[in-house]
């Protein structure tokens, strides 16, 4: 009694293996495409036009912040510029106007070899991927 349970449960097993474990190999290769065209359906029908890809929204937002923090670091070299031409000698205002200057200058070479290292990683990672679908499966 106990073989043929087993033998019976096994045989459902590997029943639901073929009709369940290949559909899902067979619409791996359409994944891509499918959420793509749910999303973009998705964004119509709620009015949104048509969807954006989350890289590029990541992308303009790495933009947005970049233009920020430069112009903030622009507002900070003038500060310094203009405090250092008023100091008009005075020790305490040139070393105030020096530490501003010095801190605007290395606050942007660290946002810039930021930049430069994530578009780097991204670069690589975007090539890789590229690479990767076009060879096709293995």
């Amino acid at each position: 009694m106990t073989l043929h349970v087993n033998l019976r449960i096994l045989s459902i097993l590997l029943l639901l293996y073929f009709l369940i474990g290949h559909t899902g190999i067979a619409y791996a290769a359409n994944l891509r495409q499918q959420i793509s065209g749910q999303v973009s359906a998705g964004a119509e029908t709620a009015g949104f036009g048509a969807a954006k890809d989350p890289r590029q929204i990541i992308g303009e937002v790495v933009q947005i912040a970049l233009g920020v923090t430069g112009s903030v670091f622009f507002v900070l070299i003038l500060m310094a510029g203009y405090w250092y031409i008023t100091a008009h000698g005075d020790d305490a205002k040139v070393e105030k106007a020096t530490k501003t200057l010095r801190g605007a200058i290395i606050g942007l070479i660290v946002v810039l070899m930021a930049y430069s290292i994530t578009r780097f990683v991204s670069y690589k990672t975007q090539e890789s991927l590229y690479q990767s679908q076009r060879s096709g499966p293995p």
